[in-house]
Order: structure tokens, then C-alpha cells, then sequence
């Protein structure tokens, strides 16, 4: 079987942050935009399929948030997990309702390190898991080589964003996380990391129990 591609739809962005389906003909698409004298802020926008063709709504701006990830939850909403604006920030969640326009529900700390290189993913039941990079070391100051990958395993309910649980999935460097879900109770993170700290960079896998 051939792969074949349509024809491309052009728009402006800085940069794709995440695509999260929406329904079989909508998607909704995370990514940053730039007014040319600040720190790029994050947009998000549905996108529609029909066929082959492809069609972009106009880009909401996500309030306070910058590279923010996506999980969806239902048809009509998605969660959001962001920085807020800025970089190395806190790191916060907030519900987008996807039905008629895009609006948003009050934004939650998740944790008020200075974290990065967030990922999300639904679970089941409303419940979700984010994995991250915490950079805040033990005098409570921002150290680039004090990274501790962190995991937070979170509920939504309504409109409302709740941690359940937090825990430290490797306390020596971890940076670029990204969780799957296997099944309800199992998910597997990998991440990048050094052999020795500082050291040559590499990868690894790691299975998540809840």
C-alpha cells in the first residue's frame, strides 16, 4: 500500500506544539504565535478534515500559557497543560471547551517549580498523567543541571483541574518526556538523559504504575 498526500494547507505559526483529534472530522491543533516584540504566546485552533480537504479556523490565544500540550477528554473538551508565560515558569492546566467557539476554564497550578518539556495524556474516568522536567534544586533556585523528571497524576472533573499525586520518576536529569498509555494502570515515559551527569546524552524508557 502507497502512502499518497493531499495538497497543503499554508498558515503562520512559529511552531506546532500539538494535534489532539477531536471527532472524525475535527481536530484541534496546540502551536505559538509571535507579534514580533515579546515572548511567543500560545494559540490553539480547530481544524477541520472533509475529505482531502483541510480547513483552519481563525488562532484563539490561550491566556497567560505559553507551550502548551493536549489531551483530549471528551467531543467538547480538551485539557491543556502549559508554562505559564514565559519560560522555566510554573506549570498549569486548564480545560478548553471545543464546542461552538473555543473558551477556557480557570487555569490550575500543577506545580510552582520552574518545570519544562511537559507531556499529557488522558487515562480514563477523568483522570490524566503529565510528565515534566523539574529545574528548581534544593535551595529552590533554577539549576539547568538539576532537571528531575516529575510525574503528576491529575483528575478532571467539569470544568475543574485537580492533583491527585506527584512523584519523582528520575532524580538525576531527565529532559523531553513524553508518556503513552498502555492500558488504565500502566503507562510507559521516555525521556532523554546523561550516563553520567554532565555526560554524552541518551535515551530512556520507563514503565508508570497507578
Amino acid at each position: 500500500m502507497d502512502i499518497s498526500f493531499g495538497s497543503p494547507v499554508v498558515f503562520f505559526s512559529l511552531g506546532v506544539l500539538d494535534i489532539e483529534l477531536l471527532d472524525n472530522s475535527h481536530f484541534l491543533m496546540s502551536d505559538l504565535m509571535n507579534n514580533g516584540d515579546q515572548f511567543p504566546f500560545n494559540t490553539v485552533r480547530k481544524i477541520g478534515i472533509a475529505g482531502s480537504v483541510i480547513s483552519l479556523e481563525d488562532p484563539v490565544v490561550v491566556p497567560n500559557i505559553c507551550l502548551g500540550r493536549i489531551s483530549r477528554i471528551d467531543a467538547n473538551r480538551v485539557l491543556l497543560v502549559g508554562m505559564k508565560w514565559g519560560v522555566y515558569n510554573s506549570l498549569i492546566g486548564k480545560i478548553i471547551s471545543t464546542e461552538n467557539s473555543l473558551s477556557f476554564g480557570p487555569e490550575v497550578t500543577l506545580d510552582d517549580h520552574q518545570c519544562a518539556d511537559q507531556s499529557v495524556k488522558m487515562i480514563d474516568g477523568g483522570r490524566f498523567v503529565c510528565v515534566y522536567s523539574d529545574y528548581t534544586d534544593e535551595n529552590g533556585t533554577f539549576n539547568i543541571n538539576k532537571c528531575k523528571g516529575k510525574s503528576i497524576l491529575g483528575q478532571v472533573s467539569g470544568n475543574s483541574v485537580a492533583v491527585v499525586s506527584s512523584k519523582i520518576y528520575e532524580d538525576d536529569f531527565a529532559f523531553f518526556s513524553n508518556v503513552e498509555v498502555l492500558n488504565p494502570n500502566t503507562l510507559v515515559i521516555s525521556y532523554s538523559g546523561y550516563w553520567s551527569n554532565p555526560g554524552p546524552s541518551c535515551s530512556y524508557f520507563k514503565d508508570c504504575r497507578y
